[in-house]
This record gives C-alpha cells, sequence and structure tokens, in this order.
C-alpha cells in the first residue's frame, strides 16, 4: 500500500512539473544580466532572483526559505546539474533586510530584498548587471510579457537549471492575482514579469498552472498589491539614503 501510494505521489509530482509548460517548451537559452539564480548555496536550484536596484531585488514569497545566495551570469549545466557561476557573480542575500508576504488566497506571494556586494570586487549586483525598473500601474489583458529563469527542462535535462527565457501573454486579472501563458518549469518561481514592450516589472511568477490543454500560470500583481509596493519602495529608499 505504501509503495503505491509513493509511486502515486512520485507520478503526480512528475506531472506537476509539466503543468507549467503551456503546450508547447518554447523557451530559449538567455542570458538577461538582471535576472539570478537563488539558492542555499551557489550553484543551487531554488527560485528566481530580479535586480530592481543596485542591490535590491525581488522574488515570491514562498521561495524564503530558499534564498540565501544569488548569482548571475550562470553557465550552461552538465548533465542536468547546475554549475556555479564565477565568484565575482555570486552574492550574499542581507536576511535582515527581507520583506516577504504569502497567501496564495489572497493573491500575496512576493519578497523584497537586498543582496550583500561582490566579496571579490566590493561592487553591488545592479552596479554590474544592472536593473528593471517597476511600474505599478495596472496592465492590460493581452499585453505581451517575458518570463525569464532558470527552472528545469524535462525535455533538454542539460538546459535544466540554466537561464532561459519565453513570452507570452496576460490572460487574466483577478484582484492582486493574475495570470499568464509564458512557458516555465519547476524551480521558476519568482521570476519578475517584464512587459515586453518597456521592460518594466508589472509582477512575480509564483505557480503553474498551464498544460498541453491550455490554464494558465500564476502570478502576483504589484498593481494596488500594497504591503509589497510598500516593501519594493521602502527598499529603493534605502539605497537612496546609504549608497552615492
Amino acid at each position: 500500500m505504501k509503495i503505491f501510494i509513493l509511486s502515486t505521489f512520485l507520478t503526480f509530482q512528475l506531472f506537476a512539473d509539466n503543468r507549467s509548460i503551456c503546450g508547447d517548451d518554447n523557451r530559449v537559452l538567455s542570458n538577461i544580466p538582471q535576472v539570478g539564480r537563488a539558492g542555499r548555496t551557489f550553484g543551487g536550484n531554488g527560485c528566481a532572483f530580479t535586480l530592481i536596484g543596485k542591490t535590491c531585488g525581488i522574488s515570491a514569497g514562498h521561495c524564503r526559505i530558499t534564498l540565501r545566495k544569488v548569482e548571475f551570469n550562470t553557465p550552461i549545466s552538465v548533465a542536468g546539474i547546475s554549475q556555479e557561476s564565477s565568484p565575482s557573480d555570486q552574492y550574499e542575500i542581507d536576511k535582515t533586510s527581507l520583506k516577504s508576504g504569502y497567501n496564495v488566497i489572497l493573491g500575496v506571494d512576493y519578497l523584497v530584498g537586498r543582496l550583500k556586494p561582490n566579496s571579490i570586487t566590493g561592487k553591488y549586483p545592479g552596479e554590474v548587471q544592472g536593473f528593471y525598473e517597476i511600474d505599478f500601474s495596472k496592465p492590460i489583458l493581452q499585453q505581451k510579457l517575458r518570463v525569464s529563469s532558470h527552472g528545469k527542462d524535462s525535455d533538454n535535462p542539460e538546459l535544466s537549471y540554466s537561464q532561459q527565457t519565453d513570452i507570452g501573454y496576460i490572460q487574466s486579472i483577478s484582484g492582486t492575482r493574475f495570470t499568464h501563458n509564458a512557458d516555465t518549469e519547476a524551480k521558476s518561481s519568482g521570476a519578475a514579469i517584464v512587459r515586453e514592450s518597456d521592460q518594466k516589472i508589472i509582477g512575480v511568477h509564483t505557480g503553474k498552472g498551464c498544460s498541453s490543454e491550455g490554464g494558465g500560470n500564476s502570478a502576483t500583481l504589484i498593481h494596488k498589491n500594497n504591503t509589497f509596493i510598500n516593501a519594493i519602495q521602502a527598499c529603493l529608499q534605502w539605497e537612496k539614503e546609504n549608497l552615492n
């Protein structure tokens, strides 16, 4: 009986990993500098962390337990195993700076925090990688968006946990939640939802929902998500007051 339950669970997990592919997997290999891979260790697989300032970045609230270190300019994986970035592209998270919320029902799943300077260069990540701007206004349906992350790749294991990107569209908006049809897979949570027309962030990818039969992946909207907005503004204000 236990073997059957375990087998059923593993089968479900395998299926669930693929539920965020919206039809065919259209992701392509990318190297968008502002998008980092976060985990407990360098070379680890956790969530996405996207820069919005010299030190500030955003992710998903349910990723908080996995966020310890962030690496940029990640290399290709080897046999599905992620490889560490250069030490000059690795940054520790300032745990004291983290602000997050996680309530799926209310559409609250966000994290904002700062990264420490690189231990070798002494520079903050945004000084090297650049960063995205935030748009606090309400997006509209069918706007084209981009999602970039370091998710699993069930079709091409050698690309698993390497940075990939895909373009999709906003499908629905409800309160501070919305759905989109950009392809992702497991470990893509926290990826910024970037509006393609002006390259500004409008939300954060939080979970699966797509399949070959349709559906939409879930995301947290920034517009009118007051606690999320306050956390973003507080982080950016800290930069203004403490960094030249």
